[in-house]
């Protein structure tokens, strides 16, 4: 076998053992809060047709998109994105229900970064999808869900920054407005009493509007807002967010509201989302030494073959109290030092050796 058999390719990579653990610790954390919210799992494909994607639908540049032809001639692509699929489905299954739609989702997107090597193709996203709902309420929640996951796995000196897709560069710049930051909901309500602008002062009156809902939640004084706030997304129509903190250079979380999308799938005029970047989220707390992984009970069964409905029973007794119980058969000869060797390697807290 030659080395590219048994090597990853550039940009994504293998993840065994207790990274493993801890990822999966936090996806499963994460998911059950957003859960508890009333959304549900949903799954899509990992790849689909190249027009879910497309410039129509205002999501990922098609040259950060891994592209490739199925049989009868189709472009089809690696999803760059969670959310398009899920209101592609919502789309195709429930455009006859008027009714508020819900959904949670994790999966891996692939963007491919040409301009940047050494960064990762593939990416683990966990986030929910509020669909059919068109209020500062669906708003507040949307962004309150997202605060309680970063609270929820102990992440530091984070910042939720919030703006409007109608407050671009330009916009601000035309309409006189000097400071793009703003710290409070006074300061808000201040900058909506002094603009003119009608298109830009309904975008301010959309960021009160969630900022006293967020109050509501218990969450006031939570999000900061800049009326400069951008996103790579085209398809983003009202309030946006992203999460930032240290140890990480962009953001970890973001969303918002993306009604051009629901209607680009017939799924109504409103929606609102976000999305967790897992990846970036973990890596950020390890570099605060943020110790959210509660580790596992584990013991291993050392037993003499002869011995083995014993040992078998003492497994199924101990797995109603511990995490992880593994049987190991006694080689001829070995002693001790060997299992302790191997329980001290996998982090197992017990050995019990049946002979």
């Amino acid at each position: 076998m030659n080395d590219k058999g048994l090597h990853t390719p550039e940009g994504v990579r293998d993840i065994y053992g207790k990274p493993c653990e801890k990822k999966l610790y936090l996806q499963d954390m994460l998911f059950s809060i957003i859960k508890g919210y009333g959304y549900r799992p949903i799954e899509t494909p990992a790849f689909e047709f190249f027009e879910t994607f497309s410039d129509e639908a205002g999501t990922t540049d098609l040259r950060d998109m891994f592209k490739f032809f199925d049989h009868e001639g189709n472009i089809l692509v690696l999803r760059p994105d969670m959310t398009p699929p899920i209101v592609r489905c919502v789309g195709k299954y429930f455009s006859g229900s008027d009714m508020p739609k819900k959904f949670c989702y994790c999966g891996n997107t692939f963007l491919s970064h040409k301009s940047y090597r050494g960064k990762k193709f593939e990416y683990t996203q966990l986030g929910a999808e509020y669909l059919g709902v068109g209020s500062a309420d669906s708003d507040a929640e949307v962004a309150a869900v997202m605060i309680r996951c970063m609270d929820a796995c102990g992440l530091r000196d984070y910042k939720v920054i919030a703006g409007h897709a109608a407050l671009d560069e330009e916009a601000i710049k035309a309409a006189g407005i000097a400071h793009e930051f703003v710290d409070d909901i006074g300061g808000l309500k201040e900058l909506f009493r002094e603009i003119k602008d009608e298109k830009i002062s309904g975008a301010v009156g959309e960021m009160i509007a969630l900022e006293e809902a967020l109050t509501d939640h218990g969450l006031g004084g939570r999000v900061e807002y800049e009326l400069g706030l951008g996103s790579t997304y085209e398809y983003y129509t009202g309030v946006i967010f992203s999460v930032y903190a240290k140890g990480c250079g962009h953001p970890i979380a973001g969303g918002g509201r993306y009604d051009k999308l629901a209607r680009h799938f017939g799924t109504g005029d409103a929606a609102i989302g976000f999305a967790i970047t897992i990846d970036s989220l973990l890596a950020t707390l390890e570099k605060t030494e943020v110790d959210f992984y509660p580790g596992q009970s584990r013991v291993l069964i050392v037993y003499d073959r002869k011995r083995r409905r014993n040992a078998l029973q003492k497994a199924a007794e101990l797995r109603k109290n511990c995490d992880s119980v593994e049987l190991m058969i006694r080689q001829s000869n070995a002693g001790n030092v060997i299992y302790e060797s191997y329980a001290a390697e996998k982090e197992i807290g017990e050995i019990v050796y049946i002979e």
